[in-house]
């Protein structure tokens, strides 16, 4: 009914149809997407490196190449279709084929890690033993953290989104998937365990990281068609994930931030009404580089020496930004367009000073002076402790910080009539 195309869509049309929390929104899923692209263009760099360890290609040329791949990729995927809602029969058929290559490629991994660890008694010994330290009942904060940003931003990522919900054509695709999803969740889970268990048992002492155990395991044994099968498997999973986020992206990009401005531009214009169909596909396309481009440049400059996991979760963590206005939005009648703004700022702002400015430091695009002395030198704005809290770890702080920073502003500006934003503040 409301034509909702994107979830910047979906907000904008809660809070009254405002434009300017549409492009509000699309802009922190750009933010929040990049580095998720990155990572996916990270790990296929890394495993093509990991392949290919005396060739004479360096990374900064390997990137460009997967840059310019991707780019057509996308563009052929998109194609000249304006209309962005309605089902992409050939995206979603490209979606599936690469989930399915993943599943089986994660299966066939597993199976060679059980017989690898079962090849020695002493190698089953110390498998019993990494199972049992994974069985433990500890629950760490970061570990509840981590758990609950990675179930928000299946809500909250734009391409899970779009594919939850624009790509949503019968209630028998939604019956289907509330089973079908948790499944393929569980056994891909289950992989996971097998492989990190017979990761830790066959490189144990050996300076081989957790991430690259699906393609060292087959490359450690020496089988040809498992490493090429684990290979296809990763890459078409992470290039199908960048093809759904780059079109989503670009949809929200042109409808929610050029096309306002192009009408901005024209609005004195006599009838009839200027075509911007043109525009539009063109500056989907545009938009299309720009974030490869931006995704390759974050991937050499600030992710090179950084763990896939630790790209991810500071993506997330910033798209996760909009669940407190989603999920508020729907189940509150008190929420309202300055309630929305104020906290899409406030828990971004807290976001990009506690994870962001320690990423640049690392990257030394920023000194390291920050992190003791603090933003302009105060004390209570260094980014790992902001405000002195000094809980947990700092990624943990980060994230509690920026999501309570989000819901108290949406708090303090939703009006219910009865109490003004002063009286709720003292």
């Amino acid at each position: 009914q409301e034509n909702t195309r994107s979830i910047a869509d979906f907000l904008a049309a809660r809070y009254g149809k405002r434009q300017g929390i549409a492009s509000t929104v699309t802009l922190i899923m750009v933010c929040a997407t990049v580095p998720y692209i990155a990572l996916q263009m990270k790990a296929i760099s890394d495993t093509m490196l990991l392949l290919l360890p005396d060739s004479h290609v360096s990374q900064q040329h390997l990137s460009l190449l997967i840059t310019i791949t991707l780019i057509t990729l996308v563009i052929f995927f998109d194609n000249r279709r304006l209309e962005g809602t309605g089902y992409h029969a050939g995206l979603m058929t490209a979606v599936a084929f690469e989930s399915l290559m993943k599943l089986v490629a994660m299966v066939a991994i597993a199976v060679l890690a059980v017989a690898l660890v079962n090849q020695d008694s002493q190698r089953l010994l110390v498998a019993h033993e990494a199972l049992n330290n994974f069985l433990a009942p500890e629950l760490s904060y970061r570990f509840v953290l981590e758990t609950l940003i990675s179930a928000a931003a299946v809500l909250c990522l734009p391409r899970m989104f779009h594919v939850a919900f624009v790509e949503l054509i019968s209630q028998r695709h939604l019956r289907i998937a509330g089973y079908m999803f948790p499944l393929y969740l569980v056994i891909t889970g289950f992989c996971i365990l097998l492989i990190s268990i017979a990761g830790t048992v066959m490189f144990a002492g050996q300076e081989v990281r957790a991430d690259t155990y699906v393609m060292m395991l087959p490359v450690s044994e020496s089988n040809d068609w498992l490493t090429l099968l684990a290979f296809i498997g990763g890459v078409s999973a992470a290039t199908a994930m960048i093809i759904v986020a780059c079109i989503t992206l670009s949809y929200m990009l042109s409808n929610d931030v050029v096309l306002p401005y192009l009408m901005h531009r024209k609005r004195h214009q006599p009838v009839p009404a200027p075509d911007y169909s043109a525009a539009m596909i063109n500056s989907r396309r545009a938009t299309v580089v720009l974030v490869l481009v931006m995704s390759a440049v974050y991937q050499l400059v600030l992710a090179n020496d950084v763990r896939l996991t630790d790209i991810g979760l500071v993506a997330f963590t910033l798209a996760i930004q909009v669940c407190p206005a989603m999920i508020f939005g729907l189940y509150s009648a008190r929420g309202n367009a300055m309630a929305a703004y104020a906290s899409l700022v406030a828990g971004t702002t807290i976001w990009f000073i506690s994870l962001m400015i320690p990423l640049l430091i690392q990257a030394q695009v920023l000194p390291q002076s920050l992190l003791q002395d603090g933003i302009f030198g105060i004390g209570w704005l260094r980014p790992e402790h902001l405000f002195y809290f000094d809980f947990a770890d700092a990624f943990s702080r980060a994230v509690t910080l920026s999501l309570g920073a989000n819901i108290v502003a949406y708090w303090l500006f939703s009006g219910s009539g009865k109490t003004s934003l002063s009286d709720r503040i003292q």
